[in-house]
């Protein structure tokens, strides 16, 4: 009786063992099957997030699309589009650094002469601002193959230099949407555009250069 009981009890701390240890296993793949499921979920929602970005388009075949022109703020143009400026436009003065000095802002926001590639075709543009008569005007010259063209987009945005500014707007995806809007509205831009701001006022324009003319936003 004494070598069965011992026996016995030996059985039972074997079989009590085997389940301490099939409990800690079942307990180590709950806990493994949990970290997985949140993996799972991590990773879901992160492609969820990515699949909510715009796609990025397909740049259009000859467009020039990505040219490497440099975009520069407060530039000079070169002489040559100064001087076509000035047989081109006569009364028109650029607005310069000078009609800046008074102002109460930061120099370094405020801007009136923008170097990009707004069209796409491989060339330096220029955007400006440019007064004449009281008024300040937004010109845009562009470097085409047989010279230089220019457009007037905006004839009187204001009557000081010092209330407008120019920013350039980078090529690629962009809420337009406006600053109340509850949801934001996309638009992609295939060249540099301009964006023009009225100081202590709503307004906010975007020029941009698509399908052979200029488009306002």
């Amino acid at each position: 009786m004494g070598r069965d009981a011992h026996a016995t009890s030996s059985r039972d701390r074997a079989f009590d063992l085997h389940i301490r240890n099939a409990d800690a296993m079942g307990v180590t793949t709950l806990r493994d099957e949990m970290r997985a499921r949140t993996v799972l979920i991590r990773l879901t929602a992160c492609f969820v997030a990515l699949a909510s970005v715009p796609a990025f388009p397909a740049e259009k075949p000859g467009c020039g699309c990505g040219t490497k022109i440099a975009t520069r703020e407060n530039v000079k143009p070169p002489k040559a589009v100064r001087a076509y400026l000035t047989a081109s436009l006569p009364g028109y003065v650029a607005v310069g650094e000078a009609d800046y000095e008074e102002v109460w802002l930061d120099s370094a926001d405020l801007h009136w002469a923008l170097q990009a590639d707004f069209d796409g075709n491989g060339k330096a543009d220029y955007a400006l601002l440019m007064k004449k008569d009281g008024e300040i005007a937004l010109v845009v010259v562009r470097h085409v193959d047989n010279g230089y063209t220019h457009e007037i987009l905006e004839k009187d945005l204001c009557d000081v230099p010092v209330v407008a500014t120019l920013r350039i707007q980078p090529k690629g995806h962009t809420n337009i949407a406006p600053f109340d809007a509850t949801k934001p509205e996309m638009k992609y831009f295939w060249n540099p555009a301009i964006r023009v701001g009225i100081l202590e006022t709503c307004v906010d324009l975007r020029w941009y250069w698509e399908e052979g003319k200029w488009h306002a936003i």
